[in-house]
């Protein structure tokens, strides 16, 4: 777990993310801001679409292997995760968007919206890009934030003083 959430696999709950930050001898603090003081679009969920662009362009390249990949996953860990209902809800609900077919992957790994955000946190993708493809697309994502958000300080957080 602590792996996936270093690699940006997924995000941690907060009780998960209290937990091991307890296991560092650290503290969590939590600061509420309105919308529009949160930044263009919450990093680490763009960062997911980023990665995920890559995947649709495998996925368009080689629709069977991709899905399959997919599938595989599925499967897999469903072992893993049979414990966890909530698991197990969006991996049924990604079969039903593997079923449905390309179009339907396409709009959840790349579309707005919650359920979106939601299904991508349980993607059942892993494997799909190289470690160079991984790499490249942080690379892109990582220059294009920087180029948005002016190096990390975007301009709420210049107004407001508060270091991102």
């Amino acid at each position: 777990m602590l792996s996936r959430i270093e690699n940006g696999e997924t995000q941690p709950s907060i009780d998960t993310l209290r937990r091991v930050l307890l296991g560092l001898g650290a503290d969590l603090h939590l600061e509420t801001l309105p919308p529009g003081e949160a930044g263009e679009g919450r990093r680490e969920k763009q960062r997911s679409v980023w990665l995920n662009r890559a995947v649709v362009g495998e996925l368009i390249r080689d629709p069977d292997r991709v899905v399959a990949i997919a599938r595989d996953n599925i499967a897999r860990w469903r072992g893993v995760h049979a414990h966890r209902p909530g698991i197990l809800a969006a991996l049924d609900h990604w079969e039903e968007i593997l079923d449905a077919g390309v179009e339907e992957i396409v709009s959840t790994l790349t579309g707005p919206g919650e359920k979106a955000e939601d299904l991508r946190q349980n993607s059942p993708f892993a494997g799909v890009l190289t470690a160079e493809q991984r790499s490249q697309a942080l690379n892109a994502f990582r220059v294009d934030w920087a180029r948005r958000h002016d190096h990390g300080r975007g301009p709420a957080g210049r107004a407001a003083g508060v270091a991102r």
